[in-house]
C-alpha cells in the first residue's frame, strides 16, 4: 500500500510557507501538478507574473488591477475582499497563497515593512488605503499629461493609443477618466496640419467610439470600407 504523507512545499517568502498533501517523493513530480488539494499551485508560478508595485506608488492603479485578476484567476481573490457575513473562513493555504502573490509584487522596502503582516486582506487594505491618498497627487500630473497630448507629436499612431490608455488609466484611478467623445476629440483636434482634410472626413463619420476610431486611423488605404463596418457593428 503507498503511503501517503505530508511533504513541504517551500516557496520564497517565509510567510508563505506550508505543507502540500500529495503522493510523490521527487521534486521532480512537481513540473507536472498544475494543483493540489484543489488549490493552485502558486509555488511554481513565475517570479514574477506583472509589474511589482514601486515604492512610491505610481503605478498602483495598474498594479491593483493585476493583482485582482492574478487573485481572481486563481479562485483566490476571497481572501482579500470584504468578508462576507456567513461564509466560512479560508483554510490556511488559501490565505497564504494569497498573501505570497502579494508580496512577490510589491517592492522589497515595502516587503520589509509588511514582514510580519500574515493577513492578506489586512495587507491589501493598508496598502489601498496607502496608495489611494496619492489621488490628489497623481491628478494634477495626469490632468497636464493629457491637455499637452497631442497627436501629431507622436511617431505612430499606436505609440499614441498607448499614451492614451496610459494617461486615462491614472485619471480613471483618479475617476476622472476623459469620455469616448473627449478622447475622439482629442485625436481629431490634435491630429497633422497636412492631414485636416482626413480629419473633416472622420469628424463627418461621426464616431461615438475612440477604439473605432483608432483601427480606422490604422486603416490601409486599400481595406474596404465595408470591412470597417462590421467591426463598428460588433462594438
Amino acid at each position: 500500500m503507498h503511503m501517503r504523507f505530508f511533504r513541504p512545499l517551500i516557496i520564497q517568502d517565509l510567510s508563505c510557507f506550508y505543507f502540500a498533501s500529495h503522493n510523490y517523493n521527487t521534486p521532480q513530480h512537481f513540473s507536472n501538478l498544475k494543483c493540489f488539494d484543489g488549490l493552485p499551485c502558486v509555488g511554481l508560478m513565475a517570479a514574477k507574473e506583472f509589474e511589482q508595485l514601486a515604492l512610491d506608488g505610481h503605478n498602483y492603479p495598474t498594479w491593483a488591477v493585476d493583482v485582482k485578476v492574478s487573485l481572481s484567476s486563481r479562485r483566490l481573490y476571497r481572501a482579500v475582499a470584504p468578508p462576507v457575513e456567513g461564509a466560512e473562513p479560508l483554510d490556511d493555504q488559501y490565505v497564504f497563497s494569497a498573501l505570497y502573490i502579494i508580496r512577490s509584487h510589491i517592492h522589497p522596502d515595502l516587503k520589509a515593512e509588511y514582514l510580519l503582516e500574515e493577513n492578506p486582506r489586512n495587507f491589501w487594505t493598508s496598502l489601498k488605503k496607502c496608495y489611494e491618498q496619492q489621488k490628489a497627487l497623481i491628478l494634477p500630473a495626469a490632468n497636464y499629461e493629457w491637455t499637452q497630448l497631442r497627436l501629431q507629436d507622436f511617431k505612430t499612431v499606436s505609440d499614441y493609443n498607448h499614451a492614451v490608455h496610459r494617461i486615462c488609466s491614472k485619471l480613471q484611478f483618479c475617476e476622472k477618466e476623459p469620455s469616448d467623445a473627449d478622447k475622439i476629440e482629442k485625436t481629431l483636434s490634435t491630429i497633422l496640419p497636412s492631414e485636416r482634410i482626413l480629419q473633416q472626413q472622420y469628424r463627418e463619420r461621426n464616431f461615438q467610439v475612440f477604439l473605432i476610431l483608432f483601427i480606422h486611423y490604422l486603416r490601409p488605404k486599400n481595406i474596404p470600407n465595408l470591412w470597417f463596418g462590421i467591426i463598428s457593428n460588433a462594438l
